[in-house]
């Protein structure tokens, strides 16, 4: 007997500096964990995402995931007909307890379909987009730590430069 639900959720791990590299699902994702950091890419946009945070992903959209601490990727899908959200570009969503604890609950193989819709249907009203605010930092105007921005900024392998990097 095929489950009625339309959100199921995934469970990654990741150890911090980790990358799942670009690519795209035939779902919506909720790109959110319990405990670290995440990191979420698309185009030249990046979202980073503690616990409070998590990222809707439209199905479709490519992008890249990765923890800036140990983490667990915890991925609600969705399945997009049966979804009665209809954001078209990414969207930060928060995430209290209730809806941390609901995709918990919605990991769980062991419900009923009944049980299982009652608990999508309140995720569903939980997901409410986030006030988003731009992060605008100023170029520097001393010409030393200009060069060096330049340089950071044209960098496209962080690991790249970390391992270029000498101590001091």
């Amino acid at each position: 007997m095929e489950v009625m639900g339309a959100i199921i959720v995934g469970h990654f791990p990741l150890v911090s500096g980790d990358w799942i590299p670009p690519h795209s699902h035939t779902h919506h994702q909720l790109a959110w964990t319990r405990r670290g950091v995440l990191s979420v890419n698309v185009g030249e946009v990046s979202w980073v995402l503690p616990p409070a945070r998590a990222l809707w992903l439209p199905a479709g959209v490519t992008h890249a995931t990765g923890a800036t601490r140990d983490a667990v990727l915890c991925s609600p899908y969705l399945a997009p007909e049966r979804c009665p959200l209809d954001w078209p570009e990414p969207t930060a969503v928060g995430v209290d307890g209730l809806l941390a604890e609901l995709i918990g609950y919605l990991a769980r193989t062991d419900l009923t379909d009944g049980a299982r819709l009652r608990a999508e249907a309140v995720a569903y009203d939980l997901l409410r987009p986030l006030p988003t605010r731009p992060i605008d930092v100023p170029q520097p105007t001393d010409e030393r730590v200009r060069v060096v921005a330049s340089a950071l900024l044209a960098v496209d392998d962080f690991e790249a430069l970390r391992a270029a990097m000498t101590p001091f």
